[in-house]
């Protein structure tokens, strides 16, 4: 069996790469790593060396996209905050009994925009309180 020990890379497809760069880069925060131009992708540090974003342009049609982000105990609320000033709007938080973690979900509020919905996860701390719902993600 091979250990995986992290994602280190995910492709994103995006109607408009300059649009989406505008949105990972200043509203998320992540650091330039490469552009591509013969391909039009965009490679964004997430985290630092530890993995990447990968923006590649694509006009046709493709289904909504979901995937998360790990930040750290004490910066869920402060980024959900953050994020809502940044004009996106923010869902939660979640309570996700089986990992546990509690996490918010941010998307842009035009669906046309095509920018996936994204959220950031945060694992309670040892000894938090953890919430009574049942075991799928409830509202906490």
């Amino acid at each position: 069996m091979i250990t995986i020990k992290g994602i280190y890379e995910i492709a994103i497809p995006v109607k408009e790469l300059s649009k989406a760069e505008a949105f990972y880069r200043n509203v998320l925060g992540l650091e330039f790593g490469l552009r591509d131009e013969t391909r039009n992708w965009l490679f964004l540090r997430a985290g630092g060396p530890a993995g990447m974003i990968v923006l590649q342009q694509n006009a046709g049609d493709w289904k909504a996209q979901h995937f998360a982000f790990g930040i750290s105990d004490e910066e869920l609320d402060e980024a959900a905050a953050e994020l809502e000033g940044r004009g996106v709007a923010v869902d939660g938080p979640y309570f996700h009994e089986w990992m546990p973690a509690r996490s918010v979900c941010a998307s842009r509020v035009a669906s046309r925009s095509r920018i996936p919905r994204v959220t950031c996860f945060r694992r309670p701390t040892a000894g938090a309180r953890r919430s009574t719902a049942a075991p799928s993600s409830t509202r906490s």
